[in-house]
């Protein structure tokens, strides 16, 4: 085994539900809500598990703008995947902002789902440097 070989980076998963509601508006919700990083060069990545067959992921933000621990979102040909990564050197707090489209072109309106009285923004990242 070569002792000089790099490891690979860590990876931190979130599975996305996005829902149709009976008057016709959509909710997201994300699991885990909070993504705690504590490595450095952490990989992060969004799939799409569940959500009706049109809806894709069109766009992603990250707020705030003017941060540089996180690289600019990728996402995948199809619309069901989002990476970027966390280099992970200063503690904070990143809130992503997903808009949802269908494959025809449309923008939906997508909200998060509240969680608790507050209503945070989720998904939410909380860097942790080693």
């Amino acid at each position: 085994m070569n002792k000089n070989k790099q490891e690979d980076p860590p990876i931190k998963h979130c599975e996305i539900t996005v829902t149709r509601l009976d008057d016709g508006s959509y909710e997201a919700t994300y699991e885990p809500k909070v993504i705690n990083v504590t490595d450095n060069d952490t990989i992060l990545s969004f799939k799409l598990v569940q959500a009706p067959a049109d809806v894709i992921i069109r766009s992603v933000s990250i707020n705030p703008e003017d941060q540089d621990q996180l690289s600019t979102p990728s996402i995948s040909r199809h619309g069901n995947h989002v990476t970027l990564s966390d280099v992970n050197t200063q503690r904070d707090t990143f809130h992503l902002d997903f808009t949802y489209g269908s494959k025809k072109g449309e923008k939906l309106a997508v909200a998060a789902a509240k969680m608790g009285v507050m209503g945070g923004l989720y998904p939410e990242i909380s860097n942790d440097p080693p």
